[in-house]
């Protein structure tokens, strides 16, 4: 006659796979990655560095999402790196030359606060 299959509801299970140590690098990696993005993002008020940094951090979520499989994720931190580079350069420009532009941390006197 025919042959068995067992039941229905084995047939349709699902394992996941145990982790290998290569997968939870991976793992790793797109965690601190993420992290240093939004510590990054968090400061981009200080400095047009920190901008820099936060493309850099989006860059490396980009290539962590390409890695994982989940290619859409990795579009759009592509898209975000792109972004912030450009807001990175207009800040630069917006910032002008020399060490004395922007803000201090002593304030607008330079001195000490009253």
């Amino acid at each position: 006659m025919g042959a068995s299959y067992g039941s229905v509801a084995s047939q349709f299970s699902y394992e996941p796979p145990l982790p290998t140590s290569a997968s939870r690098v991976l793992t790793l990696y797109g965690a601190l990655a993420v992290t240093f993005m939004m510590v990054m993002y968090a400061f981009e008020s200080r400095s047009p560095y920190f901008i820099a940094a936060f493309a850099l951090g989006c860059a490396l979520s980009s290539s962590y999402g390409f890695l994982a499989g989940t290619w859409p994720f990795g579009a759009v931190e592509a898209v975000w790196t792109m972004v912030a580079l450009r807001r990175f350069f207009a800040a630069r420009v917006l910032e002008g030359p020399g060490p004395s532009s922007g803000p201090t941390w002593a304030g607008k006197g330079g001195g000490v606060p009253e």
